[in-house]
């Protein structure tokens, strides 16, 4: 009777082991500039995990381990809460875009948890350290209960504010990292029984990697969507606005900072009876490359060179004296003032999904003026001049709205 009781033990054992088959994770941080999003493989020794990530997800996809991908995002505590809050969410999001590009990720297996302003993890760094600030720093996240402001405020004064320095310089780069956990399970292995006198022995292969423990908080977020590719924005440049000339523009993303768009402006008021016209209509097309660290992070922000191509015709009079630009009947194609250059200016965000455009372009305006003055109820042409023109030929104050989903105005 022993033995068979003995034998059974052993084999509801075995089955209970080989159903709860051997999970593992694998740990990955990569770390952010500060007040940044962006993914760069070149930062803090990214590259390698970064390329690890993707190799170990491509060969645990291939053999049909992998079980479940946590995401994970924290900041450091410069800045205001709702910033950070926002800006641990873009991390976390554009590391699941720059893994998903690479190697094919189930979303059903994906999960999200972005906390902000890693606290824990920077009490945690100074508790294992031996700062001389040390004790004043665990005392203030052991007190009472603080918002984020009394918070900072309270480092801050710490030691006259050495204290937040020095915490910025050591521990703070380590807080803004993303962090991607890894779990999957080995298929059943063999077991070897050996039961003498009623015993059990079974004998299972070790784990490759050992069982990395991680605290993750509860706030999980929704999937993160897909990166948008299609980027455009809407404008309207604010000079012409106010010189009561309506005016719209567009301008597309193309890629590393290209960008090209077209403006149009028409107006056509008149006042027969007192002589007075203001007509005015015409395009461009141009050409922009956005330049520097901030153009990287936000679309059609920051510094920009283009060219550009105009063609535009006129009829301006006031009472008096009137100019029209271009051959009085014809069309725009061969009545037109034309002119092209180049152009420097700087795109400035205002709000989370509004810029400020500022611009000036020289070059050269080409065509014809006729010049006429009313008599006796009709306009008579008085005299016709070429327009050569080389200079400023261009000035734009923009409103821009751009378009895009997941496209915003915050650091990236």
């Amino acid at each position: 009777m022993r033995v068979v009781l003995s034998m059974l033990l052993c084999l509801f054992s075995c089955e209970t082991l080989l159903a709860s088959q051997q999970k593992d994770s694998l740990d990955f941080t990569i770390y952010f500039r500060v007040g940044k999003s962006a993914v760069e493989p070149d930062f803090h020794g990214n590259s390698g995990k970064l390329s690890k990530i993707v190799n170990e997800i491509a060969h645990l996809n291939q053999k049909g381990m992998l079980r479940r991908l946590h995401f994970f995002s924290s900041t450091s505590p410069e800045g205001g809460l709702e910033l950070n809050r926002r800006l641990s969410g873009r991390r976390m999001q554009r590391l699941y875009e720059y893994v998903g590009s690479r190697v094919e990720i189930p979303d059903s297996l994906c999960e999200f948890s972005s906390i902000g302003v890693n606290w824990d993890g920077l009490s945690s760094l100074v508790d294992r350290s031996e700062v001389r600030y040390r004790s004043a720093v665990l005392k203030e996240f052991a007190g009472r209960d603080a918002t984020y402001d009394e918070r900072c405020a309270s480092l801050m004064s710490i030691s006259r504010g050495d204290a937040w320095k020095d915490m910025n310089r050591r521990f703070f780069p380590s807080l803004r990292m993303g962090r991607l956990v890894v779990h999957y399970e080995h298929p059943p292995s063999a077991v070897s029984l050996s039961p003498p006198h009623g015993g059990c022995t079974l004998n299972v292969p070790e784990a490759d990697v050992n069982l990395i423990e991680i605290r993750l908080p509860n706030d999980s977020l929704a999937l993160p969507k897909k990166k948008c590719t299609f980027i455009m924005a809407v404008k309207s440049n604010l000079l012409y606005d106010v010189a009561l000339v309506p005016n719209v523009g567009v301008e597309l993303y193309l890629k590393n900072n290209w960008t090209i768009g077209a403006n149009w402006m028409y107006a056509w008021w008149k006042n027969d009876d007192r002589h007075r016209y203001w007509r005015v209509y015409g395009g461009e097309l141009y050409a922009r490359k956005y330049l520097g660290k901030v153009a990287s992070s936000k679309p059609f922000s920051g510094h920009h060179l283009g060219v550009y191509a105009q063609m535009l015709t006129y009829d301006f009079e006031l009472g008096g004296r009137g100019y029209m630009g271009g051959r009085p009947g014809g069309d725009i194609w061969d009545k037109s003032v034309k002119g092209a250059g180049i152009e420097y200016g700087y795109a400035l965000p205002v709000a989370r999904k509004l810029n400020l455009d500022f611009s000036l372009g020289l070059g050269g305006l080409f065509g014809t003026c006729h010049e006429y003055v009313p008599v006796n109820g009709h306009y008579v042409w008085d005299k016709t001049r070429k327009i050569s023109w080389i200079g400023p030929t261009r000035l734009e104050v923009s409103l821009v709205w751009v378009l895009g989903k997941g496209v915003f105005n915050e650091d990236k």
